[in-house]
């Protein structure tokens, strides 16, 4: 996890550059349902906040060796996508409360090495553990939820290190993409922007085409969009597991 005391700092930052601007910081821990509905309860509790316009959820790891969340699960998959997804549910009366809400979960590539492991998500409680199979299986949950967008995977990983393992992985599930391409510091952030605020996307809201990379619609006959990550039936079956595993149903 990160650690919360540099980024206490960063509002001073903001506010010099735009003083009218009010900023306030969140601590959210991903990786534990109760901090989550702490940090939501937090949220909901603001009263000079009445609505949310622009949510994205970003935050998440990559390529780490197996561990259990203090609920259970493998931790990629919580942090990845049952944080967020419980996070953003719980708060969901500030998002209704918008003219224009717009959510953006940040998936990946990555999507490519896995499928939702069905009967399997904890991986034999490691037994069966490969890390870039459980980064796969949460940037395909990241995928299955309305309005989202793709990047590729970022900087901080040691590819040259990873190589022959994520190669490895395109190999056994007979991927033929190129080798996995990186965006800049600058480009990275630039596609949540375009995700968040691009004028014109509402027209995809309703319809699977509504993935993003390059700053542009996807296209799933020619960019990497695998048919697992826009199939309606698994997003409705990742929606219903994802309520059993936070142990909550939502209705909207």
């Amino acid at each position: 996890m990160y650690n919360y005391q540099p980024i206490t700092s960063c509002p001073n930052c903001w506010v010099q550059a735009r003083p009218a601007v009010e900023v306030r910081v969140l601590e959210l821990d991903l990786s534990s349902f109760a901090a989550v509905r702490e940090a939501a309860d937090t949220i909901l509790g603001w009263d000079g906040v009445p609505k949310i316009d622009v949510l994205v959820n970003n935050a998440g790891v990559i390529g780490v060796e197996w561990a259990r969340s203090v609920d259970g699960f493998e931790m990629t998959f919580v942090v990845n996508h049952l944080g967020h997804f419980h996070f953003t549910n719980l708060i969901m009366s500030k998002f209704l409360a918008s003219e224009a809400l717009r959510v953006v979960n940040v998936s990946s590539e990555g999507h490519r090495f896995n499928q939702i492991r069905w009967g399997d998500y904890n991986f034999h409680d490691g037994d069966t553990y490969n890390k870039w199979q459980a980064y796969g299986q949460t940037k395909i949950a990241n995928m299955s939820t309305p309005r989202l967008c793709i990047h590729h995977l970022s900087e901080h990983m040691n590819w040259w290190k990873e190589r022959s393992a994520i190669q490895a992985v395109d190999a056994a599930l007979g991927n033929v993409e190129d080798e996995v391409a990186f965006k800049s510091a600058k480009q990275g952030p630039a596609i949540h922007i375009f995700a968040s605020f691009a004028p014109g996307l509402e027209v995809f809201q309703r319809i699977m085409a509504r993935i993003l990379t390059g700053c542009h619609v996807a296209d799933p006959f020619t960019e990497t969009v695998k048919p697992w990550g826009t199939s309606v039936v698994e997003a409705e079956r990742l929606w219903q597991l994802s309520e059993k595993l936070v142990g909550q149903e939502f209705a909207y």
